[in-house]
């Protein structure tokens, strides 16, 4: 509806100063250009939400002066909302508005958590998906799935993030690098030009820390008195790692345990 007198003129004052985005030379706009037979003064936006727009009554942006096509930008629109706008001149012959355009803005993607996927907890991750429902008139750029020791985690707070890509529909992801025995928060979200939207919620709790698991690599520059190997820690198992390395023996079948240090090297403080 057309803005209070108050109202307007607050708004009149904070689109006046509003900067223009840029000046066109040579070819304007075209149809939001017109001469009236006298110098140009001011060179103008105005819009509103029922139609006819005018700079008695509706919020505007100056635009400056000149006699080619201009641009402005238009801030503080509402989402999900359809704009009646039309572009004006003010000459000393008077005010001559431009035809009348209609454009809506864009609104937040609609995304839901679908849940853990049963039997996918272990003491390291889990499996978990979302489902972009709608786009909201704007292409998803992205989606996916957050997580977070602490509640209501974001893509911009959080300790694990997944992403799905562009577009709608279902996604299962796996989370990763989580410990033992422990609480996660979890979301889905998706993005599009008008924001990120998450989804409820859920909660997953960890299966107690098991056994590292972890691969010997191959030796190799192997001379008279030396060679070099190592290993590969595939999975924490859910705990934090006390210590890494590498034992070695002449006999087949040996116990690491029994082996004198001078036949180890170790690590301490690595996780994976």
């Amino acid at each position: 509806m057309p803005c209070s007198t108050a109202a307007t003129a607050a708004r009149r004052r904070r689109w006046r100063h509003c900067p223009v985005l840029r000046w066109q030379r040579g070819n304007g706009t075209g149809s939001h250009r017109r001469q009236v037979g006298s110098v140009r003064q001011s060179c103008s936006l105005c819009w509103n939400t029922v139609g006819n727009p005018d700079i008695e009554t509706d919020d505007y942006i100056d635009c400056g002066t000149g006699t080619e096509g201009f641009e402005g930008l238009m801030t503080g629109l509402q989402s999900n909302q359809t704009y009646y706008l039309r572009a004006y001149v003010i000459t000393a012959a008077g005010t001559v508005y431009g035809s009348q355009i209609v454009f809506k803005t864009f609104t937040s993607p609609v995304v839901t958590t679908t849940g853990v996927v049963p039997g996918s907890i272990t003491s390291v991750g889990a499996n978990a998906g979302g489902n972009v429902v709608s786009d909201g008139g704007s292409t998803v750029s992205n989606s996916g799935l957050v997580w977070s020791s602490d509640e209501q985690p974001t893509i911009q707070k959080n300790i694990g993030l997944t992403r799905a890509g562009a577009g709608i529909g279902e996604f299962t992801h796996q989370l990763h690098g989580l410990s033992g025995n422990t609480r996660y928060y979890l979301r889905a979200y998706a993005t599009n030009m008008a924001g990120t939207t998450y989804g409820s919620q859920i909660e997953l709790v960890t299966l107690p820390a098991v056994k590292p698991t972890i691969v010997t690599k191959t030796v190799t520059t192997i001379t008279g008195t030396k060679a070099i190997s190592g290993g590969e820690v595939v999975s924490n198992g859910g705990g934090d790692l006390i210590s890494t390395g590498v034992v070695w023996s002449d006999s087949a079948g040996f116990d690491p345990v029994d082996i004198p240090s001078g036949n180890r090297i170790v690590q301490t403080g690595q996780n994976s």
